[in-house]
């Protein structure tokens, strides 16, 4: 990726204004603003494609968990709600397989040749199944958190707890197993092919990765190699059949500045390594401009996992019709109170970075929704920063920002926030107020219409993951002064929202309820009653916004494999499909003059490729 020669001096902490053009984008790059070409992806020579399936989840397609039976003849793609078995030579999916004897899955592995280990319910009891030949299906001593690998020999496994610091890894049989001290979060573990030794990614405090063995026998730890360029979250490795060689996937040979993992848009995709034990040296193997996982060779193929995301700010009109793109590589519009601005969030999806380079901009439009200027940065800083809401007067943003005072090298990195924030409107250089210090994957704010209330949704510290609540904070409109703040009591019905927008009124609140995993649910609360409009299929962040007037509501739902645009009205009754795009369209926000409707357009891919070694 080359740097255009249009870059301005600029502080690492205040955005200043700078053009888009075309295709062209921002990164942010030790002090200077300079416009970037957006990647885009050219398979790697000599890779060819075994299996693609279409996405619709928004940030959650841009992770994939793969696997590959040691025969090639199946396929695991994906988890939970969106986990398949794919049979790679019809390239279908077969659920009854993959479900057999149980009554749900959500995670699964290849377990000795095609056997399934898997994760889910069977009857009243929830966990991890495997099939013993003299037990049949059995329900074995694993962590609901684990993260299990099969060894070759049927009576030796392991698992590590995905997330969990110093967690170690638990080895052992399926009756009793011991545990062996790793330090730091391991993210990835792989058995030798004579099962004499485990091989695992871990990582370090630096965000760095370090790559160990561990002796089956003795249990002894060596290390191999330090301050990899590994992705935080999850990085699988395997090893060659032959043991000599591991296959992992890393941004680079270097651990990178933590202020080069802020840049929006940096050539900083997992590519895939080998890692010769008997040199200790890695030798890059596959490259292209995207995060590439789960290497593992089988009968001299390289086989790995990709996801491939077109994302932009588009619009629609409100009766409904065809999308049309203004924004690419942007996502999560906002409209300005005026209508003359819609604001964005933007940045590559990496693994390595994963969080870290989200920045927020926003495009001048006329009343056709058609742009009247190049898009401008208008938040950035240390970590994630969402799109600006503005205040019913224009003269103050309202944005969710994981704001630290320095470059972090991790999302979940100390000295990262994770809460609301206010700024005023039009000073880019202006302080940035932390409205709240609780929080935990904060949701966007939604203004009351007289300007002195913060609506948004957010897991609580100390509380359950997974489950959103609802706060209100009340703010001095003239100073952005944090008065009060109140968690909004619901009831046992409402389990976790995870959008929330109050009304044109003021007097409603409309909530995106995630009821299920596959389920999301609408509501209206009021201080008189609590409505349920529609239940409908979703398994991620849909979205929902009023139409001005307050009588009809729209949102996101999976219709035919596609999350599209609904109406519904707030008295109740059958929705209306606005849109039928060949991509995705969610987080729908309304024009303040109704007319039209900014959503994301988001279309994704998830791959299984593979190179001849």
């Amino acid at each position: 990726m080359t740097l255009s020669p249009a870059c301005a001096p600029r502080s690492l902490t205040r955005p200043m204004a700078a053009p888009i053009a075309g295709i062209l984008f921002l990164a942010v790059t030790f002090g200077i603003l300079c416009i970037v070409p957006a990647a885009t992806d050219i398979p790697p020579a000599g890779a060819e494609l075994v299996y693609s399936r279409p996405g619709h989840r928004w940030f959650e397609d841009a992770t994939i968990f793969t696997g590959i039976s040691s025969d090639a003849k199946w396929a695991l793609i994906g988890r939970r709600a969106d986990l398949e078995l794919i049979s790679l030579a019809s390239k279908k999916a077969d659920p009854a397989r993959l479900h057999s004897a149980m009554d749900t899955v959500d995670q699964a592995v290849f377990c000795g040749g095609a056997d399934l280990l898997r994760l889910g319910k069977r009857g009243t009891e929830e966990g991890w199944y495997v099939h013993l030949e003299d037990k049949g299906l059995t329900l074995v001593t694993f962590r609901p958190d684990a993260v299990p690998v099969c060894s070759s020999d049927p009576t030796v496994s392991v698992y590590f707890r995905a997330g969990v610091a110093d967690g170690g890894l638990s080895l052992g049989n399926w009756k009793e197993r011991k545990r062996i001290a790793v330090p730091g979060i391991i993210t990835g573990a792989a058995f030798s092919p004579d099962a004499k030794y485990v091989y695992a990614v871990s990582r370090q405090p630096n965000a760095g990765s370090s790559l160990v063995r561990v002796e089956v026998a003795t249990s002894r730890v060596l290390t191999l190699a330090r301050d990899l360029d590994a992705a935080p979250g999850r990085s699988p490795l395997s090893v060659s059949p032959d043991g000599t060689r591991l296959y992992l996937s890393l941004a680079s040979q270097k651990l990178p500045d933590p202020a080069e993992r802020q840049k929006p848009v940096a050539a900083r995709f997992l590519d895939i390594y080998e890692f010769s034990l008997a040199a200790k040296r890695l030798r890059k193997l596959v490259s292209s401009s995207v995060d590439k996982t789960n290497p593992v060779e089988i009968a001299g193929y390289l086989y790995w996992g990709q996801s491939t995301i077109n994302e932009s700010i588009a619009v629609i009109p409100s009766e409904g019709g065809v999308a049309r793109e203004l924004v690419p590589n942007a996502a999560v519009p906002s409209w300005r109170r005026d209508g003359g601005q819609i604001g964005f969030e933007f940045g590559d999806w990496r693994h390595a970075d994963w969080g870290l380079n989200l920045d927020a901009g926003a495009i001048a439009v006329d009343a056709e929704a058609r742009p009247t200027a190049s898009p401008t940065v208008v938040i950035s800083g240390n970590h994630e920063d969402f799109p600006p809401e503005w205040s019913p007067d224009g003269k103050w943003i309202a944005f969710h920002s994981h704001r630290a005072p320095a470059a972090v090298a991790a999302y979940d990195a100390p000295g990262a926030s994770d809460d609301i924030w206010l700024r005023r409107a039009d000073d880019p250089a202006a302080p940035e107020v932390r409205l709240t210090n609780f929080g935990w994957e904060v949701g966007s704010p939604s203004w009351s219409p007289d300007g002195r209330k913060l609506l948004f949704s957010s897991w609580e510290k100390g509380g359950k993951p997974g489950v959103y609540g609802l706060w209100v904070t009340t703010i001095d409109p003239e100073t952005g002064r944090a008065l009060s703040r109140e968690k909004l009591p619901l009831p046992p019905e409402i389990h976790s929202t995870e959008w929330a927008v109050w009304s044109p009124a003021g007097d409603e609140i409309a909530v995106e309820d995630e009821s299920g995993p596959s389920e999301r649910t609408l509501w209206i609360l009021s201080a008189e009653k609590i409505d349920r409009l529609i239940s409908y299929k979703s398994d991620t962040y849909g979205g929902l916004d009023w139409m001005p007037g307050g009588k009809t509501l729209v949102y996101s739902a999976l219709q035919d494999g596609r999350m599209q645009i609904l109406a519904i009205p707030r008295a109740g009754g059958t929705p209306v499909k606005l849109s039928s795009d060949l991509a995705g369209l969610m987080h729908p926000r309304v024009s303040p003059d109704g007319r039209w409707i900014a959503c994301t357009r988001h279309d994704a891919r998830q791959e299984i490729w593979r190179k001849k070694l």
